[in-house]
């Protein structure tokens, strides 16, 4: 067994879930060792929930991390970034979506860490780090092997993606997901004259009002020509756009472009 998937959805009482993970980190078992994939959905974790499952053995070998809907807070990322880096330091993937992480100061416990030097994928969809929170964590240099960066519905607005033209230390980016994060033309502009997406190969701006003129930045982006992969769902856009995709000189790699509930009749 190499995935091992909690969900306490229907587990209201606090004791009974406390003493259900109490028991599960200090039982001794022989499939601990082998676990690689460990998740716990719809838990509601408190500190004191963190810090027994860190200090067990359970998640002694895993390299995927997944906490979502867990009601973290700030103050529960804070735990988990800054109290544990000795027994996370080798997890390579990690999903904190739906944790109620706000704005500059969740931004910040984030990009301050030193404890996720091998994450080279994390999952922060459906939070609420704004322009700040994301401006703080581009700028982090603690995550030297990232890859993939899931930032969907975060609020991270034009003003958020013209960091990407001033200081950015992720330069590695393979993967960019900002659906849903009112994300105008302006914002695509910086996005497409942004170095640091010189790697895409997968970028989505689905439901974001880029408009065509915002689809233009993209097809005239001579850093986005290694992108394979383009989802523009549900943004604005008309028959303009294909013309502005038959024209690119850069978007020569794509292979999958998503288009769905625009208006391109």
């Amino acid at each position: 067994m190499n995935r091992l998937t909690i969900n306490l959805n229907f587990l209201f009482e606090e004791d009974k879930k406390n003493a259900l993970l109490d028991r599960l980190s200090a039982t001794p078992n022989p499939l601990k060792p082998s676990i690689r994939i460990f998740a716990i959905e719809d838990a509601v974790i408190r500190d004191r929930n963190l810090e027994t499952l860190f200090k067990g053995m359970l998640i002694q070998n895993i390299q995927c991390l997944k906490l979502p809907r867990n009601a973290l807070g700030n103050k529960g990322i804070q735990t988990l970034f800054h109290s544990f880096t000795d027994r996370v330091r080798h997890i390579k993937k990690l999903d904190i979506s739906s944790n109620n992480i706000i704005g500059e100061e969740g931004g910040k416990i984030i990009a301050d860490s030193k404890s996720f030097l091998q994450l080279f994928s994390i999952d922060l969809r459906m939070n609420k780090l704004g322009h700040e929170g994301f401006r703080l964590l581009i700028q982090s240099k603690n995550y030297p092997a990232l890859t993939d960066l899931k930032l969907d519905k975060n609020k991270v607005e034009d003003s958020g993606a013209q960091q990407l033209v001033q200081i950015c230390n992720m330069n590695s980016l393979k993967v960019l997901k900002l659906r849903s994060n009112e994300i105008e033309p302006k914002g695509v502009q910086y996005l497409a004259n942004s170095y640091a997406v010189r790697n895409l190969v997968t970028l989505d701006l689905s439901s974001n009002l880029i408009l065509d003129e915002g689809f233009k930045y993209l097809t005239t982006a001579s850093f986005l020509s290694n992108l394979h992969k383009l989802y523009v769902n549900d943004a604005g856009l008309t028959s303009t756009a294909a013309q502005y995709l038959r024209e690119s000189k850069f978007l020569a790699k794509l292979r999958v472009l998503s288009l769905g509930k625009n208006q391109m009749k």
